[in-house]
Parts: structure tokens; C-alpha cells; sequence
């Protein structure tokens, strides 16, 4: 409940159901993967003072 009392302003919310070709799945999803292991480098070699989450699903409906 805490969070909801927060400053908002550096949050990052992002959902979308969405339509792509086969042909771009494939390029979407590389894009994601190759921005979550970036993301992972800069985790694992930060000081711990904050706790944050990550939530990412790609999948086909």
C-alpha cells in the first residue's frame, strides 16, 4: 500500500495486446531479450539500495 502513496513521475508501466507477422515475432522478441540482458548487466553490478521488479511476457495468442 506504501507504493500507492509514492511519486509515480520514474515508474514504467507498459501492457499491449497487439497484432505482428510471423516474420516480425521473431525480431520482437530478440529486441526484448537483448534489452532484458542490457537491463540484467547494469542489476547485477548496482549497489543494492532500492528493490524494483521487472514483469515481461511476450507470447502468442
Amino acid at each position: 500500500m506504501l507504493s500507492l502513496d509514492q511519486d509515480m513521475t520514474d515508474h514504467l508501466h507498459y501492457s499491449s495486446v497487439f497484432t505482428l507477422s510471423e516474420e516480425d515475432y521473431p525480431r520482437v522478441k530478440e529486441i526484448l531479450t537483448k534489452a532484458l540482458s542490457e537491463a540484467l548487466k547494469a542489476i547485477t553490478s548496482s549497489p543494492e539500495e532500492n528493490g524494483a521488479a521487472i514483469c515481461l511476457d511476450l507470447f502468442k495468442l
